[in-house]
């Protein structure tokens, strides 16, 4: 929370103004001394002197306080990407750029190599250290995958999620063309508006907000995928497939008479088709099983008809540096989690270690849905992080 300018001349004027009367006070203190040690008494029979002394106490307090308060209490630091907040003020940085916290305080600057917050001079070797910043990475736990009403099926503000949290946030919004969940529209989100519900926010909310894209591949619209990407920018792309071309998997009514073996290798053949030419353009593979969600697909299923092409799928994720989403719309809300049950041990074996939380909210009061359930679950197979991509550090690390 930001303090208002006025508050904080407020208090340096408190300050200024104390310790000139300690200075004022300590002047008529020596001033009634001198007079004492010159002629053998106090002037007014020392009913001043008593008040001085008097003065001093109240006002070395004061003073002591002040002090205690600024340079002695433990510190309340958040660290966040754009800046550090300490005792709720708050501190803009990039790179090495730094800024005063308060009238008279030192300045407060990053050390990204010894990843350390320290208060002192930047001239010179007077600085404290008052911050490892590895105890704040749960300050980090970000939501890598939620929609605001830029995408088509969602109604949410940005701003919704804004209040929810101090962390930084990231939208992915859907791209998909021809869907059939929507008529055969092309669902294609607004990017200058986007960008524009980002920096309207900027100045009224300390969030870093990033621009994010849910890329819905299909072969019949990758040119159209890569024309929209053209001369746009993206902090970060998910990779989806969520239809075959002539409906989406979510249908399930539009899948009568195909056998759950034909919709594991379409399905699975798909991703793997979007994978060979998408990989160069994609940070996250998201929900890898969207086309099970509503097709009572078991494990054994998987294990006959589709292990060979998911580890095909793996392989090449680990190979492109592409994350894994854990997905808790998947694993919670469409009861899925004894797939990723499935899923996790083969990635994992194959040398995949780059796991990133999605909620898929659509709804602000979804944003990091069941992330508690889903660290839970990650612990149980022996992982202990996963990767925040807007994260200084790049990991966020599950603590006992």
């Amino acid at each position: 929370m930001k303090l208002g300018r006025k508050q904080e001349e407020f208090k340096a004027y408190i300050s200024i103004i104390t310790i000139i009367a300690l200075i004022l006070d300590l002047f008529l203190i020596g001033k009634d001394l001198i007079e004492y040690f010159s002629t053998g008494s106090f002037m007014h029979d020392g009913v001043y002197f008593k008040y001085y002394i008097f003065m001093l106490f109240i006002l070395m307090f004061i003073v002591f306080k002040f002090v205690k308060s600024r340079f002695i209490a433990k510190e309340s630091v958040t660290i966040y990407e754009h800046g550090v907040d300490i005792n709720g003020h708050q501190i803009y940085f990039k790179d090495q750029k730094v800024k005063r916290k308060g009238f008279w305080d030192k300045l407060v600057f990053i050390d990204h190599s010894k990843q350390h917050v320290f208060k002192g001079d930047l001239r010179n070797d007077d600085k404290r250290k008052i911050l490892n910043m590895d105890i704040l990475k749960e300050q980090w736990l970000l939501d890598h995958h939620m929609h605001t009403e830029v995408s088509w099926d969602s109604d949410a503000l940005l701003e919704d999620y804004v209040r929810r949290t101090t962390q930084p946030l990231v939208t992915t919004e859907h791209l998909d063309f021809e869907d059939p969940y929507n008529d055969f529209k092309d669902n294609i989100p607004d990017y200058n508006q986007q960008k524009l519900n980002i920096e309207k926010l900027e100045d009224k909310y300390s969030n870093k907000v990033y621009m994010g894209l849910e890329v819905g591949w299909t072969k019949k619209s990758h040119d159209k995928i890569m024309n929209f990407l053209e001369g746009k920018y993206y902090d970060i792309i998910l990779l989806s497939v969520h239809q075959n071309g002539d409906a989406d998997y979510l249908q399930k009514e539009k899948f009568k008479g195909i056998n759950k073996e034909e919709i594991i290798t379409q399905y699975f053949d798909d991703l793997l088709d979007a994978l060979d030419h998408m990989k160069d353009y994609v940070n996250i593979l998201a929900h890898f099983d969207y086309g099970f969600r509503v097709h009572d697909i078991g494990v054994e299923d998987l294990e006959t008809y589709g292990k060979d092409k998911f580890i095909e799928i793996c392989t090449i994720i680990i190979e492109e540096d592409i994350a894994f989403e854990i997905n808790t719309s998947s694993m919670y809300r469409h009861h899925n989690e004894y797939l990723y049950d499935w899923a996790v041990p083969i990635y994992m074996s194959l040398g995949g270690d780059v796991f990133t939380l999605g909620s898929d909210a659509h709804h602000a009061s979804n944003y990091q849905y069941q992330f508690d359930r889903a660290i839970n679950f990650l612990k149980k197979h022996k992982v202990d992080s996963v990767q925040n991509l807007f994260h200084s550090f790049d990991r966020f690390e599950f603590k006992e």
